[in-house]
């Protein structure tokens, strides 16, 4: 979470505070807070309300590690939907197109795993182990907010044709809306500018 996060997390813990009728000072949200920091104020949310509706915890009020645990459950099946999304689309897409993931994490996740046009041609057999990093890398990035702006991942088209010199197809945004294509713009690889949008 970020500083400007304070005032959606203080009024989530004051309506767990009235839920659980349990006082909370200032320096006990202040608290909570900083134990919480690393994670983004929706999974701290979305632990929050997991936490409230889990039949045996739930009754007492969370103390910052039973947070933690229902944002790692959470982590866990984002990152097995995120590897599924992201198989689906190098299917869908193919090597050839550039791609960027609505969700900046698996972009992140694939540009670290070595890039776009590795991530398809990875070989049947490796699949389970690369499943398991993927994942892996997945939890780490979406609980640290370590996947910073990567921009897109460059497809066999684009990277031949910006060390042509030739104009480039800009990349096949890929999300929970239909698949297109972003606005077009100039951009170079390896060691050259990055796409400018």
């Amino acid at each position: 979470m970020r500083s400007e996060d304070f005032g959606a997390f203080a009024t989530e813990m004051a309506h767990m505070s009235e839920l659980y009728q349990k006082p909370m000072s200032e320096a006990m949200i202040a608290l909570y807070f900083d134990d919480l920091a690393a994670y983004e104020i929706e999974a701290v949310i979305s632990g929050l309300h997991a936490h409230r509706v889990d039949p045996d915890r739930g009754r007492f009020f969370p103390k910052p590690a039973d947070i933690v645990e229902k944002i790692g459950g959470d982590i866990a099946a984002r990152a097995l939907l995120a590897w599924d999304h992201a198989v689906a689309a190098a299917i869908d897409v193919g090597p050839y197109e550039s791609v960027r993931f609505r969700d900046p994490v698996i972009t992140r996740v694939i540009a670290a795993m070595g890039g776009w046009t590795s991530f398809y041609d990875w070989p049947d057999k490796e699949m389970p182990f690369k499943r398991k990093e993927f994942c892996d890398r997945y939890a780490v990035y979406a609980r640290t907010n370590r996947h910073g702006d990567v921009g897109h991942l460059v497809g066999l088209f684009e990277r031949q044709n910006a060390l042509n010199g030739h104009l480039v197809k800009p990349p096949v945004l890929v999300g929970a809306e239909p698949t297109k294509a972003l606005p077009a713009s100039r951009v170079e690889v390896d060691g050259l500018p990055e796409r400018v949008e």
